[in-house]
């Protein structure tokens, strides 16, 4: 016995797994654009956020100096340990001009040091650590390292200074010994 195909019937059918795939893959697409618009419209600034803090940055490692000598052994310059207080303008939360009103309030700033401050934000970048306030006391340390909490982006940090114990005065030695050293050779 021969069967008869229902070319008909096999037809609707193949319609309909048509129109079930169809309408299967439009759906996926819907959910990825649902997502998308998820992700890149409703997220963003939660993202945008999170990438921010999560930037790299190179730190410099600032080298140990060693003292300097004259000839004799005398220590013309000398090194001392003071502590930095210093912004990354990318990090603060809010206005700088906010923030350095905030630190005002525990760590005296004076008008020349916010005129540096502004002057070295002009000639660096957003990313780059940068000083407000040098030579901080022990008690200044002690009040900024208590509300720190509150200032992200602001830190302090310990840095080398140069010492001339002999001021000017080594200078002009220099200068005096160079040129009768140069008048001894001729």
């Amino acid at each position: 016995m021969t069967e008869l195909r229902n070319i008909e019937a096999e037809l609707g059918k193949f319609r309909r797994r048509v129109l079930v795939a169809t309408a299967v893959v439009l759906f996926c697409f819907a959910l990825l654009l649902a997502r998308l618009v998820w992700l890149q419209v409703v997220r963003h600034d939660d993202f945008e956020a999170q990438a921010e803090s999560n930037r790299t940055a190179i730190v410099p490692i600032v080298p140990n100096r060693g003292l300097i000598m004259d000839r004799n052994g005398t220590v013309v310059a000398t090194n001392y340990s003071a502590y930095t207080l210093e912004i990354t303008p990318a990090k603060i939360n809010g206005t700088l001009d906010e923030v350095i009103e905030q630190l005002g309030g525990l760590v005296e700033i004076a008008p020349r040091d916010r005129r540096r401050f502004k002057k070295l934000m002009d000639e660096s970048k957003s990313f780059e650590s940068l000083p407000i306030r040098t030579r901080l006391s022990d008690a200044e340390v002690a009040k900024f390292a208590a509300q720190r909490f509150r200032f992200p982006g602001v830190d302090i940090k310990a840095r080398l200074f140069r010492n001339y114990p002999y001021g000017e005065l080594a200078a002009m030695w220099w200068a005096i010994l160079g040129a009768s050293i140069r008048v001894k050779r001729n």
